[in-house]
């Protein structure tokens, strides 16, 4: 089977162009230069950039290999491998290397490293074939185990990886499969990443991001526990940053025979800590070895230290600000949100966080069924930035709106417009340097609504012949966010700790029999499911109840509003890890992304307009002293 990459169908193997969208399953466009070049090759033969699907392999040693140098094995492995690492032809080594040790490893307990093309990217492998066969009944009529090797058996090294999964630190496995000869794991390629030793050398780095970066490691430490992989993160060559200076592992250590301790944690960041002499590195070195002498036996305890060494960098608390409609969680600043702990109650390091960039897209598309495009959306952003030779960080305001026009031709267009530039308006007469309150984006609402119900009034329109409009709204002042919306446009929060999720709860029928306390399946199963439940521009104010939300963010987020045209048939909570979680990147485009998305959309859903504005806040530890809790 081969995979559409543009609307994820699954296509007969030999299948040339999509069946459903008709993108080709055989080429790709180089995005360098645009030609279409063959999706099997490394290079685009236009322009000699480089287009491959690359994987990084772990090769087990063959039994006829062991007790062979490193040159003499490599060589045998190219001669014995040839110009493929697997009988079928698929993945092309392109280099093979011995792994590094780490502490208490002998030769032959590691594994052989390398890179590989991956000529058959669209096609499933065999991994994800074995793993579909296991979340379907194992009977002989299944299709992913008929096309099984029937020798196929999942490594067991294979199993701390899927465990671990969810956490962005480990990295993708793309294949596993072991016979007679070897065992072969093919990992997400991280070799070209930046060290963490190299990141953290600078002599400038302040003890907060130290302390980030040290607790972020005890996290991981709680985590591989559970797979006994604690070794992973003492080989400093294993410890990698991603472009936004997340801390990444490249692959994982098995625990060997003899104790992995905190101790031996607290060695390597003795080394991470290398030879400053700064007055923070003094403050720090102390307790430092005393992790390393053996002093702590539990990952809460060094954790604990670690918070009140933050408490020593920060100034006495400022009064917070109050907070309306809170979500869920708490919007502290907190070095680490996981929620996998499993209901561990550790310490948590506090650290402040600051916009280190803001980028926006917004996009609309009429669709495939509609005769006129009643969506409408405005962006408005001002950015002052501020850089010296360390480091750089910005002030941003910024204003989001999203609306979904009804009331057909010269109404729902007409509607959707008028609230977003009155809205605009609103704020621009009202700008201040903070968000401004529940109040007054209440306010700014409501005077959106009464100037769409003044149009309908003066144009004696009544019933349903009333233009109205849904409306998504977003402020962002630096990390502080407030979200409203009236109707069943929706916004989404991407985050890499906690995937996409809803933010908004649609006023239509269905929700409202649900918050009810009727069951989803029997509420929408209602003929007036989706009917809105209130809307700016029909009614006058007394019906409008614009719900208002104000959160922080800690950690790089993506916000997406979006019209229902987009969001219709659960598409965005189905396939967000697909289009939403990848533009977190900063090395994403947003614009480019969003076009995809709609193009995937319009596949799917197709029967209204869709809109969506994508924005992008990545933020960085506060490095001056303000405030910690």
């Amino acid at each position: 089977m081969l995979i559409c990459p543009q609307c994820q169908f699954e296509n007969a193997a030999a299948a040339p162009n999509c069946d459903r969208c008709g993108t080709s399953l055989t080429h790709k466009n180089c995005p360098e230069c645009g030609t279409q070049a063959p999706l099997s090759v490394p290079d685009c033969p236009n322009c000699g950039a480089f287009i491959g699907t690359i994987w990084r392999a772990l090769i087990l040693h063959s039994p006829e290999l062991a007790g062979t140098s490193p040159s003499e094995a490599t060589a045998q492995w190219q001669l014995q491998l040839q110009d493929s690492l697997d009988a079928d032809g698929r993945y092309q080594l392109l280099s093979l290397e011995a792994t590094p040790p780490v502490s208490g490893d002998a030769p032959s307990q590691l594994p052989w490293q390398g890179r590989v093309l991956d000529r058959q990217p669209l096609a499933k492998t065999r991994l994800s074939l074995f793993l579909e066969a296991q979340a379907e009944p194992l009977t002989p009529s299944t299709d992913s185990l008929q096309t099984l090797p029937p020798t196929f058996d999942l490594p067991e090294s294979a199993l701390n990886y899927l465990a671990l999964q969810d956490l962005p630190a480990i990295p993708e496995i793309g294949d596993a499969w072991q016979d007679a000869a070897r065992t072969v794991l093919l990992l997400a390629d991280r070799s070209q990443w930046q060290p963490l030793e190299e990141f953290l050398a600078a002599e400038s780095l302040p003890l907060l991001q130290l302390l980030y970066y040290f607790d972020e490691m005890l996290q991981l430490w709680e985590a591989l526990t559970k797979v006994n992989c604690r070794r992973s993160l003492l080989a400093l060559e294993n410890l990698r940053v991603d472009e936004d200076q997340y801390l990444v592992l490249l692959q994982l250590y098995p625990d060997s025979g003899g104790v992995t301790s905190l101790a031996q944690l607290g060695q390597l960041w003795l080394e991470l800590l290398g030879e400053r002499h700064s007055p923070d590195s003094q403050l720090l070195r102390p307790f430092l070895q005393r992790v390393s002498n053996g002093q702590f036996d539990h990952v809460a305890q060094v954790r604990s230290q670690l918070q009140q060494l933050a408490r020593t960098q920060a100034t006495e608390p400022e009064t917070p600000r109050e907070v309306v409609n809170p979500p869920e969680e708490d919007s502290t600043n907190f070095l680490t949100t996981r929620e996998d702990s499993e209901g561990d109650e550790l310490p948590t390091v506090v650290l402040p966080m600051e916009l280190l960039s803001l980028a926006e897209a917004g996009i609309t598309d009429i669709g495939s069924q509609r005769a006129q495009n009643e969506d409408f959306y405005g962006i408005e952003t001002q950015i002052s930035r501020w850089e010296n030779s360390r480091r750089q960080k910005i002030q941003v305001s910024g204003l989001f709106i999203v609306c979904d026009g009804m009331g057909g031709h010269a109404g729902g267009e007409v509607a959707s417009a008028l609230a977003v530039e009155t809205l605009q308006r609103y704020f621009q007469s009202c700008r201040q340097e903070n968000l401004p309150s529940e109040e007054t984006i209440i306010e700014g609402i409501l005077q959106a609504n009464q100037a769409i119900y003044d149009e309908n009034l003066k144009e004696s329109r009544s019933g349903v012949g009333r233009m109205g409009t849904t409306i998504a709204l977003a402020l962002v002042h630096n990390t502080h966010v407030a979200i409203a919306h009236v109707g069943d446009s929706r916004i989404y929060r991407v985050t890499r700790r906690r995937g996409s999720e809803l933010l908004t709860l649609d006023h239509a029928v269905g929700q409202r029999e649900i918050m009810r306390g009727v069951e989803r399946e029997v509420a929408y199963a209602r003929p007036d499911a989706y009917q809105l439940t209130q809307a700016l521009g029909p009614r006058n104010n007394g019906y409008v109840k614009p719900d208002v939300q104000f959160f922080e963010v800690n950690e790089d987020t993506l916000l997406l509003l979006c019209s229902d045209g987009l969001s219709d048939n659960q598409l965005l909570e189905q396939h967000g890890d697909t289009y939403l979680v990848p533009l977190l990147s900063s090395r994403a485009n947003l614009e480019q992304g969003l076009r995809k998305m709609i193009e995937f959309a319009n596949e799917q859903n197709g029967h209204d307009n869709l809109s969506a504005i994508a924005i992008r806040l990545k933020v960085q530890p506060s490095l001056e002293h303000q405030p910690l809790f």
